[in-house]
């Protein structure tokens, strides 16, 4: 079973877990999880297979998981937690000068607008920057249509969910979000394990889903910054829903024009087609996983 520790940090108590090599580590791996799936995700695959974590251990590296600060391992969330995206990048932050080193920080879905801050803005914590079927910066996001709104929700048009989001509080994961988003037209992700995948979710603060559907330009901006020859990996499944490739191709051009080295990859080798959002969750998770260190080899 994986041991969380606390950590505390100006934004709230993070809760973390490592898995160490068996000799010296090549770099450490801070993973990062996307929005509602919570720290699991990177420890076990769906089926019950090894997680990325523990297989980048078996690659000889220092891997850490960390939750967003206010929330625990087991995806509760502190009643006083008040976040922006710049807090959680600050967490992040703090964390890895915990860690004693620079990380090589991995990044999914909603937390690459948090990975951008911490890059841009703490360039010398970092090795490199994975960011996987990632959220956009508010410098390029658009911003959505305003369907209805009152004093306690604002219903929004994302794409392809229509998206009704709390003011206040927590928003819950639904099976709508699941099905639509998470596992959409994936080829990768296991027949009947969709209740596998729900155990492993969270609710999400609302001011944090408000920033990310970038409603009224709330998604972080980081502006005129530089990235100083960051290596930087774009990863992005051909079969993702709520990502179409030419997306996340702005996104990867974007950092590049801001001094990132960059490269874009949509999954579409044999081995790892068909891929959905989940990417270390779905059934070829350690084929992507190999591409992943493979390019990190050369630039650890």
């Amino acid at each position: 079973m994986t041991t969380f520790r606390s950590f505390a940090t100006s934004a709230g108590t993070v809760a973390y877990a490592e898995w160490l090599p068996g000799g010296p580590a090549r770099a450490t791996v801070l993973l990062v999880h996307g929005g509602g799936v919570g720290p699991d995700g990177w420890s076990r695959a769906i089926g019950g297979r090894p997680g990325w974590a523990p297989r980048l251990a078996e690659a000889g590296y220092r891997a850490v998981v960390m939750t967003w600060p206010g929330l625990s391992a087991g995806g509760a969330w502190d009643p006083d937690t008040r976040l922006d995206g710049a807090a959680v990048a600050g967490a992040i932050v703090e964390l890895i000068a915990a860690l004693g080193v620079p990380v090589v920080l991995v990044v999914h879905s909603m937390s690459a607008a948090f990975g951008y801050r911490v890059a841009f803005h703490h360039r010398d914590s970092l090795i490199a920057l994975v960011a996987l079927a990632p959220a956009p910066p508010g410098d390029i996001q658009p911003e959505p249509a305003v369907l209805e709104e009152d004093a306690d929700h604002i219903v929004v048009q994302g794409r392809p969910l229509t998206w009704r989001l709390p003011r206040r509080g927590w928003w819950h994961p639904g099976s709508e979000f699941i099905e639509t988003k998470l596992v959409g037209a994936s080829e990768q992700f296991p027949p009947g394990h969709l209740d596998e995948l729900r155990s492993q979710l969270v609710p999400i603060p609302a001011g944090l889903l408000l920033e990310r559907q970038n409603v009224r330009g709330a998604q972080v901006h980081i502006g005129d910054r530089e990235l100083d020859g960051l290596p930087t990996l774009v990863m992005v499944g051909t079969h993702d829903t709520d990502h179409p490739i030419e997306s996340d191709r702005a996104t990867a051009d974007w950092l590049a024009e801001r001094g990132g080295d960059v490269r874009f990859v949509a999954l579409t080798a044999a081995n790892v087609a068909g891929n959905g959002h989940m990417l270390m969750q779905e059934s070829n998770s350690d084929a992507v996983l190999n591409l992943v260190t493979e390019w990190l080899g050369p630039n650890v």
